[in-house]
């Protein structure tokens, strides 16, 4: 089993043990000030096994917290913002299924993970990039846009605007992202639409 299997296979598995002991496995110990918990550990120590010299226990910290984030959202719980810098940062380590799986745990944050927007389209647009990466940062881009459902503004002239609007969809194309795009002029004139 490849590696990145077993990432997606301990994912899963998380997810069902989880569900079926919802009680025991996320939410605070007797007293309301604990801190969250998820795998059996913290929340403070998944975030240091992100910047753990072991690239195994990297992947599997990430995908743990997708599944803390996923199991914050079924339980009604919020998210500790303090997962969010890390996830972006994680975005940057030098094994794929990591940046894959902080991509996929960005995406499950919903409109708390929009910040990391301009970091998973750089990484998109990386022709270098793994494709198994690519469909999990194609799959985190699509969720962040649906779910934050912000307009991304530029300014600069319009040449210029237009020009950075393709650069920025040129990723998602590739990636075959569905979306619908519209770039407005200052007195608010449709200037181009731009879809997948």
């Amino acid at each position: 089993m490849a590696p990145r299997d077993g990432a997606v296979l301990l994912q899963q598995q998380l997810k069902a043990r989880f569900l079926s002991n919802r009680d025991r496995s996320v939410g605070m110990a007797s007293n309301e000030q604990a801190e969250p918990q998820f795998a059996g550990k913290l929340l403070s120590e998944l975030l240091a096994d992100l910047e753990a010299p072991d690239a195994e226990l990297r992947v599997w910290s990430a995908s743990a917290l997708d599944g803390f984030i996923w199991q914050c959202h079924a339980d009604g719980k919020p998210i500790p913002a303090a997962v969010i810098r890390p996830l972006i940062d994680a975005l940057s380590d030098p094994v794929g299924d990591v940046r894959g799986w902080a991509a996929i745990a960005l995406g499950t944050l919903g409109k708390e993970g929009r910040h990391a927007l301009p970091q998973l389209i750089k990484l998109l647009a990386d022709e270098r990039e793994e494709d198994g990466v690519r469909a999990k940062i194609a799959e985190a881009v699509a969720e962040l846009m649906i779910e934050a459902d912000v307009p991304i503004l530029m300014h600069g002239p319009v040449a210029d605007l237009l020009v950075n609007a393709e650069e920025l969809v040129s990723p998602l194309r590739a990636a075959g992202v569905s979306f619908s795009a519209e770039c407005y002029g200052q007195d608010r004139e449709l200037l181009r639409e731009l879809s997948s």
